[in-house]
């Protein structure tokens, strides 16, 4: 496991009128802080990679579909550098997975259906702390 990375499997409650599905509290052990939260639609068998965000955490969770997330640390001072980590969740496996600053993540939709990826990061979009690769970069070893 990469050094900083958290999987937090989280609860569904489900009733006859649907269900609730628990993302992110204020009290959850690592919250960090809320600087934006938003959506990502990812078809399937589509991949999006690579992102690396130098000043913040992301925290992920997928309430539809399933989605293969895939990290890589390149951090100079981290005990795991050089390696990836591949983790699959979304409704069968309902998890938060937070990715600390400066561990490049991407992902790809292993879904038969679109999946549904909300990210509540700690800080703003920002062009210059917020850096973005193609999937076949060879800046990062990795083949999809």
């Amino acid at each position: 496991m990469i050094e900083g990375v958290r999987i937090t499997p989280k609860q569904i409650f489900v009733g006859d009128k649907g269900e609730v599905k628990h993302m992110l509290r204020s009290d959850d052990t690592g919250f960090e802080g809320f600087g934006e939260i938003y959506f990502s639609l990812i078809y399937p068998n589509c991949v999006k990679a690579w992102h690396l965000h130098k000043k913040k955490q992301v925290n992920y969770a997928v309430p539809a579909g399933s989605v293969r997330f895939v990290l890589f640390d390149d951090r100079f001072e981290s005990k795991t550098r050089g390696s990836f980590q591949k983790i699959v969740i979304g409704e069968d496996k309902y998890s938060l997975l937070t990715v600390p600053k400066m561990v490049w993540v991407g992902f790809k939709c292993v879904s038969d259906s679109a999946a549904l990826i909300a990210n509540c990061a700690t800080a703003p979009f920002d062009p210059d702390h917020d850096i973005q690769l193609k999937p076949d970069d060879p800046q990062i070893p990795f083949s999809w």
